[in-house]
């Protein structure tokens, strides 16, 4: 039998709203890049004849090059929904290892939003304010309660 003490002193400690509505968004985002990651792997062919169509200038590339970026693009898409399914999962339950993980996540596009500047500033303004509310100490000490809490044992 497993010990539940950790899901008693996560179930008495109350989430912020703020990270019900990050864990959500987190897990609609990380279902819909799953969605379009898997439907890019199998639509490979349809999905760079729409590329070549609207982007003429790709057709100078070799075609294995095209499907090797067409596959990774893919394959990326399904590796960081998967992760994010898993954070939201993390951010939902309190766990300290979501919030070092949304941290990351939250630079990472930060940095991609100042990459893509002038057109990223939205980017920017977004996940600057994750940055900011990650920071603020209720919301660190939501997410240190649970790496406080005593470790899992059997019974």
């Amino acid at each position: 039998m497993w010990d539940t003490r950790q899901d008693v002193n996560q179930a008495q400690k109350r989430r912020p709203l703020g990270i019900t509505i990050l864990a959500i968004l987190e897990a609609i985002g990380g279902t819909v890049s799953v969605i379009v990651g898997a439907g890019t792997v199998a639509l490979s062919d349809a999905v760079i004849k729409i590329l070549l169509e609207y982007r003429p200038d790709v057709a100078a590339y070799p075609s294995d090059v095209i499907d090797l970026a067409v596959g990774i693009f893919a394959w990326t898409l399904i590796i960081v929904g998967g992760l994010s399914l898993v954070n939201s999962y993390g951010l939902w339950k309190g766990r300290s290892w979501a919030w070092a993980l949304s941290l990351v996540l939250a630079v990472l596009g930060l940095l991609s939003g100042i990459l893509a500047l002038p057109e990223g500033v939205v980017s920017v303004v977004l996940y600057a304010l994750i940055l900011f509310y990650l920071t603020r100490p209720r919301i660190r000490s939501f997410f240190r309660a649970e790496a406080e809490s005593p470790p899992l044992a059997v019974v």
